[in-house]
């Protein structure tokens, strides 16, 4: 279950955190959450094609926004000289000017089993009764990535070499894309990257030492080639059929070879990923 609940704002002094706990939480808290809607898994729509008689088929599906939804409740402490107007004022810039050049807010989830997971949204609503006695503010976020993230990136290095089939478990439970550095020990006119049953194939004159940089994260997606100082994009050497690959939450075996499976002239050196959730 989650303990705490950062919210990351950045003014003059830096970048900062405004701390909301939520297990052991007592009435001198200044901010007490009374309620967090949203970290469930986020809607999905799915596309149906019907047919012009019964029933119809499945045309895939698509994630939607994700809505969280805080209620906090303002409790100023009268000794540090706190007023509900200035814990009001301290939510506004926290929330609505996160920060001075964008308008996203981060928001860190602590667990007590010790996973820290965070999120990005944007603040679309802060609604607060200033005439009520209980002063509650409810303040509504979307955002536009879905997934819940791991905060700090999983990182496999083969110290040894490299690997032709790489050896990990992922502990998220949504797909996530990847980065992987592959190294070429031998010439080559075919990379072939699997994960599970799909494949992205480069058709590319490779030669020995060549080092690949393929990145599969949505928003982010390229590869390259580097030899010998110089960079060349491959995108353009991708076979049309070749899908962008992402790590399972149900399984994951990834395999690199050259022109044909038994020509293991390719090895993944590092892999890199964070671990992606449907909620917490």
């Amino acid at each position: 279950m989650l303990t705490q609940i950062d919210v990351v704002y950045g003014n003059e002094l830096g970048e900062q955190a405004l701390a909301l706990p939520i297990l052991g939480v007592t009435p001198k808290e200044s901010l007490l959450i009374r309620k967090v809607t949203g970290l469930n898994p986020a809607d999905i729509d799915l596309f149906i094609g019907d047919y012009a008689r019964d029933g119809g088929t499945y045309q895939g599906r698509r994630v939607g926004n994700r809505n969280i939804v805080m209620t906090i409740d303002l409790n100023p402490n009268p000794a540090l000289g706190e007023t509900i107007s200035g814990l009001r004022d301290l939510l506004y810039k926290t929330f609505v000017d996160p920060l001075v050049d964008a308008d996203h807010v981060e928001l860190v989830l602590h667990s007590d089993d010790g996973r820290v997971r965070n999120l990005y949204g944007y603040t679309e609503k802060f609604e607060t009764e200033i005439f009520d006695i209980e002063t509650l503010a409810q303040i509504s976020m979307l955002c536009p990535d879905p997934y819940i993230r791991d905060l700090t990136e999983t990182v496999l290095t083969n110290a040894s070499g490299t690997w032709v089939s790489v050896p990990f478990a992922y502990g998220g439970t949504a797909e996530t894309g990847f980065y992987a550095q592959i190294n070429i020990s031998a010439d080559t006119p075919t990379l072939t990257v699997k994960n599970n049953a799909k494949t992205m194939v480069f058709n590319y004159a490779f030669l020995a030492g060549d080092i690949v940089h393929l990145d599969t994260n949505r928003g982010q997606r390229s590869a390259t080639v580097v030899r010998g100082g110089t960079t060349t994009p491959l995108l353009a050497y991708m076979t049309t059929t070749s899908p962008w690959l992402e790590l399972h939450s149900q399984t994951n075996t990834m395999n690199v070879y050259g022109a044909a499976p038994a020509n293991l002239i390719a090895g993944v050196k590092t892999l890199k990923y964070r671990a992606s959730y449907w909620g917490v």
